[in-house]
Order: structure tokens, then sequence, then C-alpha cells
């Protein structure tokens, strides 16, 4: 369904209530725009903060599978402030209240919500909490030995690879790139994203200096999990999640 932003990684747990429940609560405002309504699968680290989905957890004791609901209720028309607009009725302040109030009251779930305005309107957000993240949930040795490999394979290209977490960045300094525009970490950018793509594959090498790449790409991908490119001016990294 178009409401549900999901994630790759399972965590296995259960939740009081389904996404389709929850929507069922707030079917209005999806009836009147499906972009109104997100469900986002994210984690709260001890109780305390709110975390993106990641198989790098080191103390899945401390972490709980969550859904984080926006529902946004209103495009404000009133004078423009900050990059937002004032409200000018309080009608539909009140109306997300008490649907957010008939809520918690049904479904027994924990009170946590808060009231987020910009350019786009008025929304509500508020969590969802599930069962602690099972062991089994965590990948911290899988990624980090894949990392070790991918670090090791740089190192040998001649880069200074450094790891943190579950990523690993490469400083380009100020190299050229083949097409002769902006650095070199545009290259190594433009590599991965072919065997991101699928465009360079091991039937498909245009480089034989590339084949370790695409094995290394070949087993994160046996292991579930995905790789993602980031950077800036002199810098590439790679992140596994």
């Amino acid at each position: 369904m178009k409401y549900l932003d999901k994630h790759p990684i399972k965590l296995n747990e259960s939740f009081k209530n389904t996404n389709e429940e929850i929507l069922d609560f707030f079917i209005d405002y999806y009836d009147e725009d499906p972009n109104n309504f997100k469900i986002e699968d994210v984690l709260l680290y001890d109780n305390k903060e709110v975390k993106k989905v990641s198989p790098y957890l080191k103390e899945p004791s401390k972490y709980k599978k969550a859904k984080l609901v926006t529902v946004k209720v209103d495009k404000p028309s009133g004078p423009l402030y900050n990059m937002s607009n004032f409200s000018n009725s309080l009608e539909t302040l009140q109306n997300i209240l008490s649907d957010l109030e008939r809520f918690y009251d049904i479904t027994d779930e924990e009170v946590n919500y808060k009231i987020v305005t910009d350019y786009t309107g008025v929304k509500i957000q508020f969590l969802v909490v599930g069962d602690v993240v099972s062991n089994d949930a965590s990948k911290v040795k899988v990624i980090d030995e894949l990392l070790k490999e991918f670090k090791n394979m740089y190192v040998k290209r001649g880069f200074r690879p450094s790891t943190r977490g579950n990523w690993v960045e490469i400083k380009t300094s100020a190299k050229k790139s083949w097409s002769g525009y902006g650095d070199y970490s545009i290259d190594l950018r433009d590599l991965w994203n072919r065997i991101i793509n699928g465009q360079i594959t091991l039937d498909n090498l245009p480089m034989e200096r590339y084949r370790d790449l695409v094995e290394w790409f070949n087993k994160v991908t046996s292991n579930n999990l995905s790789v993602e490119t980031l950077g800036g001016d002199h810098q590439f990294v790679i992140r596994l999640k």
C-alpha cells in the first residue's frame, strides 16, 4: 500500500496493532489524500531516542521495534512566517487531537506524539512501539567482516580507507576524475552505482580489475544487506544497511 514506508530489514517483532488497523483510525485523512498518511519502520533506542532501522545494532536488547506514524492534517493559508504559514482554524487541530485520543484509548498504546509545522503544513507524528529487537536482527559481526574486506580492497588500490560503524570513508584528495570534472570521488560513486544497479556484473565486466569488487557486492547481497553510496567533494562513503 502507498502509505507504507517499508524497510528491507525484517525484525520479526509483533505489535498490538497492524498497519491496517492504525490506518483505520485515520482513514478520513488518507481518503482525502493518500500522501497525508505514512507509516515508517523505525527503532526506539533505550526508550529515549528514535533511530532509523539498521542491521548494525551492537546492543539489540536496548532497541525496540517501532512505527513512526505521520498524519498531515492541514495546509494553512494564513500569513507566512519562517517558511511556514499560520493556521486559521482551531477545528482542524481539535479534530486530529480527538482522533489521536480515541486511538490511544482504544488501542492501549503508550502516548508519544508531537505536532510538526513546516512549509508543507501541519502534521501529527506519533510512535507505536513493539517488542524488544531479537539478537538475530543484528548483523554487526557480518558487517564488520564485510567492511574489513572492502577496506583491504582499497588499501591495495593505494587508498587509506577508514571504518566507522557500518560505513567506510575514502578520502580522494585532489585527484582529478577520469572525466576531468571534479575529483576522483565522482568516479568511485559512478562505479559503485553501476555495480549496485546491475550494470556491472561478473558476466559483464568491462575490466578484470573490477572482479573483486563485484564478488564483494554479491557477498553483501547474499547476506540480505544492501549498499548505499554517499559522500561529497574529495570524499567517497559506502554504507551497508
